[in-house]
């Protein structure tokens, strides 16, 4: 996410089929509207759509399918407030960083996901040239067995 940034100046975003309509909180839409131009960097288009709404054309292609409603509002809150936090010390790097682990969350691959060979081979492939064995935010996505755990797991020990 922060190299296809760094590339592009913006992440590659995705138009929606169906447009999705927030209704917002006074705050919630000042926060929203103050932070849009950023935000169209993270690949995300927003418009005004009324008193205290906006409407979402677009969502960065790294989020997939995964912007349920409440999720897209949630993301786009967090995002905000990311920015706006990091603004007042004119941080924008540090506001990417933690715009790139929101969204990655967002975007990743959950428990129970269904993929296919292709994808789960180039999940592996991509994995394998960051090199890194934890989430954005810490958390273990590997973990390594020698013979005896794995034998004992199957009570094969």
């Amino acid at each position: 996410i922060i190299t296809a940034w760094r590339h592009r100046g913006k992440l590659e975003q995705q138009e929606l089929l169906f447009p999705e309509a927030l209704h917002l909180a006074p705050a919630e839409y000042d926060e929203l509207w103050a932070a849009r131009d950023w935000l169209a960097k993270l690949g995300y288009t927003l418009e005004e759509f009324g008193t205290n709404s906006l409407v979402v054309r677009s969502v960065p292609v790294v989020l997939g399918n995964k912007n349920s409603h409440g999720a897209l509002k949630e993301t786009l809150l967090e995002l905000a407030a990311t920015y706006e936090a990091n603004l007042e010390e004119n941080r924008e790097l540090d506001a990417l960083w933690q715009a790139a682990a929101i969204t990655a969350c967002r975007g990743a691959i959950k428990a129970g996901d269904v993929l296919e060979p292709a994808q789960a081979i180039g999940l592996i492939k991509d994995w394998l040239a960051l090199g890194v064995p934890t989430c954005p935010h810490g958390r273990p996505i590997i973990k390594r067995f020698d013979g005896e755990a794995l034998a004992k797991m199957f009570a094969r020990s």
